[in-house]
């Protein structure tokens, strides 16, 4: 594989990535990946490495450009494959909750949506589990589009990730979180007592703790 190609799949991969999943995804050895990164090095195309091991692109234009002169359908290939890398269980590997969710989520139309959704869910409760709740916010609005994209959605299942939603906007300081819990409290209305209150609770926001 041309050097070219090589470090256009290391681009997909996202601004770092791990040298160990360069080999599955490309089909190299690890002599071969080993060769191809003093060269792309050389070349400039490369960075030095972070503190958690991972290869960094010398520039983020590079990168983007890289990862922009490739098709769509390639794209879409390169992420299934990325994706399956990742998730193999290799030791080596310790590939993070938000990074195997966008793999997933950007092989969504070949892999399907199960997968992706599976991955949003843990993605949004790491990020929860760090305060960062625009990101797990983000995971959550993924993980709602990948349920419309499931062959029968589950209402009480997509309510759950509205409330879920609704609950990160508040802490996320989201002027839209209403929306969520309107949504929710449509879905929840004769079906679930227990929802609609969650999401009554949640429409009112911080005001009802004033009493």
């Amino acid at each position: 594989m041309p050097i070219a190609e090589s470090v256009s799949a290391a681009a997909v991969m996202g601004p770092s990535f791990q040298p160990a999943a360069l080999g599955p995804v490309t089909g190299l050895t690890r002599e071969e990946v080993a060769e191809l990164l003093d060269r792309a090095a050389a070349a400039r195309l490369l960075g030095g490495v972070d503190r958690a091991g991972r290869l960094t692109f010398a520039h983020a234009l590079i990168r983007r450009t890289l990862h922009d002169e490739l098709g769509a359908v390639v794209r879409a290939n390169l992420h299934e494959r990325i994706a399956q890398t990742l998730e193999s269980g290799r030791a080596e590997l310790r590939p993070g909750a938000a990074e195997l969710a966008h793999h997933f989520y950007e092989a969504r139309h070949t892999l399907g949506p199960e997968p992706a959704l599976r991955h949003a869910r843990r993605a949004a409760d790491s990020a929860a589990a760090s305060l960062a709740w625009e990101d797990a916010a983000i995971q959550l609005e993924r993980a709602l589009e990948l349920d419309e994209l499931r062959a029968e959605s589950d209402p009480f299942d997509r309510c759950e990730l509205l409330l879920r939603l609704g609950e990160m906007r508040v802490r996320a300081g989201h002027p839209d979180f209403s929306t969520a819990f309107a949504e929710a409290a449509d879905l929840a209305r004769g079906r679930s007592a227990t929802h609609l209150a969650r999401a009554a609770i949640g429409y009112a926001g911080y005001y009802y703790e004033a009493g």
